[in-house]
């Protein structure tokens, strides 16, 4: 989460796991990182009737002008979201790269701990 901080300009960051639940939260209410589990939903419905990559991603505008983009990553552990505020959309090459740093996050404490159904 500090990394996307420090990456992205976003006033605040999390990562949530697919029921909306948080893995980490940096300054975001959480009302926003529950809401992921139905904008999730919503995505994969959509995803039926607009050709869009799997993992994809979504951008909501907030009230005051800001954002909230969620970037959706398969990973070892299951899909997780990277949630950001940002005054503005990110560039679209920086969205490889939050995927790269979640799957390389979570690929290290599995790497520390053994896979999650070990624990």
């Amino acid at each position: 989460v500090e990394w996307l901080l420090g990456s992205t300009g976003a006033f605040a960051a999390f990562v949530a796991d697919a029921e909306g639940l948080p893995l980490a939260n940096r300054l975001a209410p959480e009302s926003y990182v529950a809401a992921t589990a139905a904008l999730g939903r919503v995505h994969r419905e959509l995803g039926r009737f607009v050709e869009s990559p799997p993992e994809g991603g979504t951008i909501l505008e907030l009230h005051g002008g800001n954002c909230l983009q969620l970037v959706w990553v398969d990973t070892s552990a299951g899909k997780l979201v990277a949630g950001l505020v940002l005054a503005a959309p990110l560039g679209r090459e920086l969205v490889p790269s939050i995927r790269r740093a979640l799957r390389l996050a979570v690929e290290t404490k599995e790497g520390a701990h053994g896979p999650p159904e070990a624990q």
